[in-house]
């Protein structure tokens, strides 16, 4: 087992016995921290003093130790699944012989969407003027409700923009550049992991939306006149 998995291991087996000392269901409180904060003390991206209180505060609170309970298996799940799928970053040369899905695997916690790996970097993790179905926004490193990601798929530019909106809902829109007679033919079908069908769009004026999705597991099929052009898997890891 690579570092990683010893770590995340470790932790696993940490939080399993401190949720176990609370038979009871555990409620939250107002100073609970959230699970933002619990993703990146799991991800050993706080300050060893300030690591070291909010594992004194996880300690002492049944709620927050079923949490960090949770979000630790549901990362140990991501990794098992990265561990078994190779993961390369596109190569423009060999997307144009032959298309290749394009992967990405999210976290889904209490009041945010963190973004875990895949085949394309988000562009949303830079602190950049971002459009947002409730207007312009700058978005910081920090803030993991909306990822933006920029893909190229014969010869059109695609952008794939993935929200955690209200409701514990998810939306997918599908932004698409190039030739306007090529556009007018495209098409996205939604399906499910299993590969049942959920929807399917024809892509106007360059967009299609699929809104209020459940946090699952998704796959998205591009196609041109019944001609796979590539494909998007969402994998949702909830924790």
């Amino acid at each position: 087992m690579t570092q990683r998995y010893d770590i995340l291991d470790l932790e696993l087996r940490e939080a399993c016995l401190l949720a176990m000392q609370s038979p009871d269901l555990p409620q939250p409180s107002g100073t609970d921290p959230d699970d933002e904060l619990l993703l990146r003390l799991l991800d050993g991206g706080l300050p060893q003093s300030e690591s070291r209180d909010l594992r004194k505060q996880v300690g002492a609170s049944a709620y927050s130790r079923e949490r960090l309970a949770t979000l630790t298996e549901a990362l140990a799940e991501a990794d098992t699944a990265k561990a078994a799928t190779k993961v390369d970053r596109f190569d423009q040369k060999v997307l144009a012989e032959s298309p290749s899905p394009v992967r990405l695997s999210f976290v889904w916690a209490q009041d945010c969407l963190r973004y875990l790996w895949g085949t394309l970097e988000p562009r949303s993790l830079i602190a950049v003027p971002v459009a947002t179905r409730s207007g312009t926004a700058k978005q910081s490193e920090e803030e993991t409700s909306f990822f933006d990601f920029a893909h190229h798929i014969d010869g059109i530019d695609v952008v794939i923009q993935i929200e955690r909106v209200r409701n514990n809902l998810l939306d997918v829109q599908l932004s698409f550049d190039g030739d306007t007679d090529r556009l007018k033919r495209l098409r996205v079908t939604l399906a499910d992991s299993r590969g049942g069908l959920l929807d399917s769009q024809p892509v106007e004026k360059g967009k299609t939306r699929f809104a209020a999705l459940e946090p699952l597991p998704h796959e998205l099929l591009i196609s041109s006149a019944q001609k796979e052009l590539g494909r998007v898997r969402l994998d949702v890891y909830t924790g």
